[in-house]
């Protein structure tokens, strides 16, 4: 209690949800002799999330007045279920060491809430589809949930690694899936297989992503016309070695059925024989030329703010591509972008899932262009743009300028940097050389590198998951 004011709280144990708002009543009086200007402070891990209107009160000696004090958490992973102490302080300015506190506590209630993907959508293969499943944990809580998975005509065997994940609040947990045909397709065309990912927890709604493997049958349509070919080149071969045979056996034969003099010694009569290399050497001379590969182009052009199309040469190791013509190919749910049937990106606010949204109508894929330290970071880019069609309704965040002409890669600690030389500005790391050749191929073409958003728990734009991050050149 201080000589200068007295402050008293009501209620003093606060319960609140997070994304709601729950009020106090703070009451303080004057009890000194002058007019006092008196402003307050929250103290405590609440006062990230806690205010007092009005901030500030001018009061006559021996008055009272009433002030409200607002709890609202952000519905997310911070601040963590659970009960907190908090403190309210009110320091008059006169004698700001004089101020009072009263204390209390605020209770933050438990919520679960889990996110569900699964890379790639679409597997492709003969015998076997692999998939990655990620599940991320938007809750303030951690949350134990079941991974299944089902297809509606029984024609796949799945296996799930681990079938139970355990995110803690604001983290991912990764499992492997193996998907396999029961039977298989020995020619014609391939067939998609569709099944769906399911993900239950307690006290959560159930969640579900839609996947596919493209099955291909065990010969091709290009092995009966190959089969054909093989076919006449060998009996071509059959019936040039036996016509071959029967002019030397003519010929080894003429010089004991005629008189003639030695002069005339089968050696002449052989000379034909001399055909034979050339039309054996002659497909090694054709196919010389074949077996090597010019490698795709590296473009080294300056950016003007535009996509260059030969900047899709990159040779990206994933791509995800959607219908620009499909009104649903792209939309948002809340703080997350869908693009196509089932791949959704959670990210740190609608505002940010918004503008990717914007982004992702101005084009048809999305690639990977490399890793960084981990296997869950990598680093996502857009591509192709129309070129007609300039971003001018895209605003993202945090885009770095650079000199397309001074370009690096720089070795850092096993990784591999794109950096500006002129600037010494670092655009990006990546794990590999080949991922930051392919990066350093797409950044030659453009001026800036512009990040969309992050995910709750922040990220950079070095190392990006892609699971909560998005990057696209400009």
């Amino acid at each position: 209690m201080s000589a200068v004011v007295t402050i008293l709280l009501e209620p003093t144990e606060i319960i609140v949800n997070p994304g709601e708002v729950e009020e106090a009543t703070v009451t303080i009086r004057n009890t000194g002799a002058i007019v006092e200007r008196f402003t307050f402070a929250v103290l405590g891990e609440a006062a990230n999330w806690a205010e007092v209107d009005p901030a500030v009160v001018s009061m006559l000696p021996n008055t009272e007045r009433t002030v409200t004090l607002r709890f609202q958490p952000p519905r997310g992973p911070k601040p963590h279920a659970g009960q907190r102490p908090f403190g309210i302080q009110v320091i008059p300015s006169s004698v700001p060491q004089d101020g009072a506190v009263a204390e209390g506590d605020v209770t933050v209630t438990p919520f679960t809430e889990l996110a569900l993907l699964v890379r790639p959508a679409t597997s492709r293969g003969t015998w076997k589809g692999r998939h990655r499943v990620f599940v991320q944990n938007f809750g303030n809580q951690p949350a134990v949930a079941d991974l299944s998975v089902n297809d509606p005509d029984d024609l796949l065997v799945f296996r799930m690694t681990p079938r139970q994940v355990a995110p803690v609040a604001g983290g991912v947990s990764r499992a492997r899936l193996n998907v396999r045909p029961r039977r298989a397709i020995l020619k014609g065309q391939q067939e998609r297989r569709p099944f769906k990912v399911s993900l239950v927890a307690e006290n959560a709604s159930l969640v579900q992503r839609d996947g596919a493997m493209v099955q291909r049958p065990i010969l091709a349509r290009w092995v009966p016309r190959v089969a054909l070919v093989t076919a006449a080149v060998v009996v071509g071969a059959l019936f040039y070695a036996r016509t071959n045979a029967r002019v030397q056996d003519v010929a080894t034969t003429a010089p004991t059925t005629t008189a003639a003099p030695t002069t005339l010694a089968p050696t002449t009569t052989v000379a034909p024989t001399t055909t034979v290399p050339p039309s054996t050497t002659t497909p090694t001379t054709v196919a010389g030329p074949a077996t090597t590969v010019a490698p795709p182009p590296v473009v080294t052009g300056g950016g003007s703010g535009a996509q260059n199309d030969n900047a899709v040469a990159f040779g990206a190791t994933e791509c995800l591509s959607w219908n620009l013509a499909d009104p649903n190919a792209v939309a948002i749910d809340n703080s997350s972008l869908t693009l196509g049937e089932s791949t959704t990106f959670p990210l740190d606010s609608v505002a940010s899932a918004q503008a990717a949204a914007t982004l992702a109508r101005h084009f048809s894929k999305l690639c990977i262009i490399g890793r960084g330290g981990s296997a869950s970071q990598q680093v996502y880019v857009w591509l192709p743009q129309p070129p007609a069609n300039p971003l001018t309704d895209v605003k993202p965040r945090g885009c770095q300028a650079y000199n397309p002409g001074n370009l690096t890669i720089v070795p850092l600690g096993g990784l591999q940097t794109i950096q500006d030389s002129g600037s010494g500005t670092a655009l990006l790391t990546v794990a590999s050389t080949a991922d930051a050749g392919r990066a350093l191929t797409v950044a030659r073409n453009h001026t800036n590198l512009c990040w969309i958003g992050g995910g709750p728990n922040g990220t950079s734009l070095v190392k990006l998951d892609y699971t909560k991050s998005l990057l696209f050149w400009a």
